[in-house]
């Protein structure tokens, strides 16, 4: 009785605050194996912006639909989950320009910091392949031909495991791409022989991959020896028949000069206009025709 007696009217207003809402932008690899988070915060109902970063050493995977913004609710921020994949560095041949450069290894690789698990030197990316050809020429003497190519590669580091890959050889700039074949100068008179080295290292090589990372430097050494050479000097009678006593062998090598030995047969005489033998005879590379000398009692 005395409520209503006294009663005034009331007014309640009630308003809501939004709520404090938290989700995660997810990073995934491509087996689906969660890497890392980022964290998301804000009110029932805003639209929170996304704004994702990889984790160290990993790399957002191009061409995926990522909302700008995701609104929260009630239930929280359902962020996105995002692929990602090992980032990589790529070392040229230029950043290791000169014999005795490395990029330094780091035994204690930490994913994102940028460096290698091992050494990256110099000659890993830079290959000289040389074949060098002696030929001693029996006249002229020594004579080297030596040719060399050269290659270079690009070493890619994982960032994540700092383990390094090599991509393939390719011809460095203003070098040839392969070995040309070579062919051993004749010289009349003799026989080339090589020395060291092997037949097949004077053939015509455009190398293949395994071969340019496995080269050994070739050297080849050609020398040459002389042949046989002989002739016969036949004393003839008038009607043409060898003289007993009066035939002789001569031998040597190629540019030996040797005695003949040859003589007249005793009782005999050059006929009128034959020259006797020479008593030395120098062999060349050309053919030495035999000598038939006429005689008479």
């Amino acid at each position: 009785q005395d409520q209503i007696t006294n009663w005034t009217d009331q007014t309640v207003d009630i308003d809501y605050t939004a709520n404090d809402q938290t989700g995660a932008i997810t990073y995934v690899d491509r087996e689906g194996n969660t890497i890392d988070t980022t964290p998301l915060t804000g009110k029932t109902d805003d639209n929170v912006t996304i704004n994702p970063v990889a984790p160290a050493g990993w790399k957002i995977i191009a061409d995926q639909q990522i909302p700008k913004t995701v609104k929260a609710t009630a239930k929280g921020i359902q962020g996105p989950s995002i692929l990602v994949e090992h980032d990589t560095i790529t070392v040229k041949p230029g950043d290791l320009p000169n014999p005795g450069d490395k990029k330094p290894g780091n035994p204690d690789k930490k994913p994102g910091d940028k460096t290698p698990k091992t050494d990256i030197t110099y000659n890993d990316l830079h290959k000289a392949m040389t074949r060098t050809i002696n030929v001693t020429d029996p006249h002229t003497g020594l004579k080297t031909t030596k040719v060399t190519l050269n290659y270079e590669r690009t070493a890619t580091i994982d960032d994540v495991t700092g383990k390094v890959t090599y991509g393939n050889w390719t011809v460095a700039e203003g070098s040839k791409a392969g070995f040309d074949g070579f062919n051993v100068p004749a010289v009349p008179g003799y026989t080339s022989e090589i020395k060291s080295g092997s037949a097949a290292d004077l053939k015509a090589l455009t190398p293949n991959q395994d071969q340019i990372t496995n080269w050994t430097d070739q050297t080849v050494d050609i020398d040459y020896t002389a042949n046989d050479q002989s002739l016969k000097i036949t004393y003839v009678d008038k009607d043409g028949n060898p003289v007993e006593g009066g035939i002789f062998n001569v031998s040597g090598k190629t540019d030996q000069t040797v005695d003949t030995k040859a003589k007249i047969p005793a009782g005999w005489v050059l006929e009128d206009g034959q020259t006797d033998a020479p008593k030395t005879i120098t062999f060349t590379g050309a053919h030495t025709d035999d000598i038939t000398i006429k005689i008479e009692h």
